[in-house]
């Protein structure tokens, strides 16, 4: 007797990276724009046949990213681009980091990217060891694990999030979208780019290094201060990359498993 393999079905992911995804998106807006259109017509605008199997996948990836919206069922099944899609294919200003800030936002938003970002952040192993880690660890299925590693890394570099991680200027999306860029630099404030003297100071069971900063203390709770330190010398570039980032990890829900604090 004979006994069927069963079939490793790997977690949700999408199919695509997130560049090609808004890729397609931007197709769907230069023959639909805004407008809602029918699961099996908008197919076609991509090239796919109305069952397609790929096609789908695609459809699903958009989804996942949020750069589309689908509606009801069946043949009655419709899709339109999101919200945050048109701020994204309709932004045209230079330098604009609301834009970035976006695409920073797509690149983390399916569950097993956010779950990557949390791991490994910008610095991503070998695609040896991230194979290993997903089939062991994650349970993708091995045949399907080098697209989507292809896919994860190509979606980190499109995404820029290493500027973010570093506090460093964004290179831009020149490929799909117009020229991003941070703010320029502004001057340098004296009284933040002081090295502490001390060897190492101890404050609330944290030690600062003598070439730690503390840029600022904030009580935000009753029994709560949330102290902000850097390694190094900083800028105000440096800041707005920070408040970025924390606005990201909100958006994501990154920290709302936190304990709740009285305020």
């Amino acid at each position: 007797m004979t006994t069927k393999s069963k079939r490793v079905r790997s977690p949700a992911y999408p199919a695509v990276s997130l560049k090609l995804a808004i890729k397609k998106a931007q197709e769907f807006y230069k023959v639909e724009g805004r407008n809602e259109a029918f699961l099996t017509v908008a197919l076609t605008h991509w090239g796919y046949s109305p069952n397609s199997g790929n096609g789908l996948k695609l459809v699903a990836a958009l989804s996942s990213y949020g750069l589309a919206d689908t509606t009801g069922s069946g043949k009655n099944r419709k899709i339109k681009l999101s919200d945050l899609a048109l701020r994204i294919l309709l932004d045209n200003r230079e330098n604009s980091l609301e834009k970035n800030q976006a695409i920073q936002s797509l690149a983390l938003k399916p569950k097993i990217h956010q779950k990557l970002w949390n791991l490994w952040g910008a610095d991503l192993p070998s695609i040896e060891n991230m194979n290993h880690h997903l089939i062991f660890e994650e349970g993708f299925n091995e045949k399907f694990v080098n697209s989507f590693v292809k896919d994860y890394r190509e979606t980190i570099e499109f995404s820029q999030l290493a500027n973010v991680q570093n506090g460093e200027e964004s290179d831009g999306h020149e490929e799909i979208v117009e020229e991003l860029g941070a703010p320029e630099d502004s001057a340098s404030n004296p009284s933040t780019q002081e090295q502490v003297t001390t060897t190492e100071r101890s404050y609330s069971n944290v030690s600062l290094s003598n070439t730690d900063i503390e840029i600022a203390k904030y009580p935000v709770a009753k029994n709560c201060t949330i102290r902000v330190i850097a390694d190094g010398p900083f800028n105000r570039k440096a800041i707005e990359a920070l408040v970025a980032q924390l606005n990201l990890n909100l958006q994501l829900g990154i920290f709302d498993d936190e304990q709740d604090v009285e305020i």
